[in-house]
């Protein structure tokens, strides 16, 4: 019964477990600066840009699940609407 309503639910322990994943990946690759997402200066490689994606993904089909990454990108976000302001 604990697997499925709660916190310790199939979907919470797997979505958190991609957005750990997600975010070691980003601090693996020194994309994570003060807990924000920053652009890409070295090329990654296809398996590494593939699990990204994968788990983006993953993480962005439901508004429920947005929230786990949404906090790192807001920064990025920020930027790009400042630019499309500008333009």
């Amino acid at each position: 019964m604990l697997t499925s309503f709660g916190p310790w639910s199939a979907v919470e322990v797997s979505l958190g477990s991609q957005a750990s994943r997600f975010e070691s990946l980003l601090i693996e690759h020194r994309l994570l600066l003060n807990g924000q997402a920053i652009k890409a200066t070295n090329e990654l490689s296809f398996e590494d840009r593939k699990m990204l994606s994968s788990i983006a993904d993953y993480l962005s089909k439901e508004e429920y699940r947005k929230e786990r990454i949404e906090p790192l990108f807001e920064t990025l976000i920020a930027e790009i609407i400042s630019k499309d302001a500008n333009s």
